[in-house]
């Protein structure tokens, strides 16, 4: 009975730990992919375009492009097109 106990909580423990490693990547994706668009979108407006297309690599966390998205469009008179492919 022990050994079920214990397991079961190095199950939880690696399961809260995979949580948090989760949570890191994607606070990390989320600022990787609002840095690449404001510098892509600051590009822009430096040489007089209306609109920016970029590429942002963080896979498919839909979080990160949206919350580039908002951040940009936020800050920046700007209409922006932002892509995220998962590649293999």
């Amino acid at each position: 009975m022990d050994g079920i106990i214990v397991y079961n909580y190095n199950c939880c423990t690696s399961q809260d730990e995979l949580r948090k490693a989760k949570k890191k990547m994607g606070e990390q994706n989320i600022q990787k992919a609002v840095k690449s668009a404001m510098d892509a979108a600051e590009a822009a407006l430096s040489g007089n375009k209306l609109f920016c297309v970029t590429h942002v690599d963080v896979g498919l966390d839909t979080t990160a492009v949206r919350e580039a998205v908002i951040k940009v469009m936020d800050k920046k008179v700007l209409t922006l097109f932002i892509f995220a492919l998962f590649l293999k």
